[in-house]
């Protein structure tokens, strides 16, 4: 009885998976094209700029950030590029996105709203040839959001990317042992940071 988690549901999902198969059918060309898009978009408003290489060449190794800000762009990147169902396929997806990280919600009309929404995405994703790629149980999983929405709230408040960061300070200390114990001296160097830090605060 927990609420959908949105980072590996859609993000490391649905977007990752229909990120995969756009980029694999494109040509040489189309690649270069959609990196000088990425690269033209106005990146103000963005956390971080656009690594326009990575996206395009290594998006199997992207994390749910790039994820994030590759779907609101999809839709101008893609729009010279991508065919046309492919192509409302992705604006249907940044729509999604868009109603999933909503911070403040009316309950009754989020969910009609949001209803319509991912019936857009499955009606113009089933025209295209990846379907069967996106369409995995993360998308049904998706559907039941609104069964939680009415209890929990947003969705965005069970969002866990706040959470999966603190792996990278994890991975660096197991990095700096000696692998004999882990879980000791990550623990360790948790509470030691704990002490410098009460000493530091005074």
């Amino acid at each position: 009885d927990t609420p959908v988690e949105i980072l590996h549901c859609v993000l490391l999902g649905i977007i990752k998976y229909l990120l995969r198969e756009t980029i694999a059918q494109l040509s040489g060309d189309k690649k270069q094209d959609l990196k000088a898009y990425l690269e033209g978009v106005g990146q103000d408003g963005f956390p971080s700029k656009i690594d326009s290489h990575a996206m395009v060449h290594y998006h199997g190794s992207l994390n749910g950030k790039d994820f994030c800000i590759f779907v609101q762009v999809a839709p101008f990147a893609l729009y010279a590029i991508a065919p046309p169902d492919l192509r409302f396929t992705w604006i249907s997806l940044s729509h999604l996105a868009a109603h999933l990280y909503m911070s403040h919600i009316d309950v009754t009309s989020y969910n009609l709203d949001f209803t319509r929404t991912i019936d857009h995405f499955v009606l113009h994703a089933s025209k295209t040839p990846h379907f069967y790629s996106v369409v995995k149980p993360k998308l049904h999983i998706l559907c039941h959001i609104l069964a939680f929405t009415s209890r929990f709230g947003p969705a965005q408040l069970s969002a866990t990317e706040a959470f999966e960061s603190s792996n990278k300070t994890i991975r660096n200390c197991i990095m700096h042992t000696t692998h004999q114990n882990p879980s000791q001296d990550v623990a360790l160097q948790f509470a030691n940071n704990l002490v410098v830090q009460h000493l530091v605060d005074g």
